[in-house]
């Protein structure tokens, strides 16, 4: 089961084939994504125009202007906390819209 996308945060994806777009549908990875909060897109969408001029992390070969290029872990981090993270902090920080945000651990 895929964490929920943070809600700031806007998550589109476009398989590079048909053939990467079949094995996902078959392994019912496009109904999680999409459980997830993902925008699903058919290949060969243009990331440039779909994206009209906003910034944003893309892990393609090459990225717009503007934009960041990032490896799919870090993309799927970074939608998760709604900002550039490293995966391995994911879990140890509360995201910032968390209702637990703004607690301090108690003592132990």
């Amino acid at each position: 089961k895929l964490r929920r996308l943070n809600p700031k945060v806007r998550c589109d994806v476009i398989p590079n084939s048909r053939e990467v777009y079949a094995q996902a549908l078959q392994a019912d990875i496009l109904g999680q994504l999409i459980d997830a909060g993902v925008e699903l897109h058919p290949p060969g969408t243009d990331v440039a125009a779909l994206l009209k001029g906003e910034p944003a992390l893309v892990t393609g070969v090459t990225a717009p202007e503007g934009c960041w290029r990032a490896g799919v872990t870090v993309a799927a981090t970074s939608a998760c906390a709604a900002a550039i993270v490293h995966p391995e902090r994911l879990d140890s920080q509360p995201q910032r819209d968390s209702k637990l945000s703004g607690r301090r651990p108690k003592p132990g």
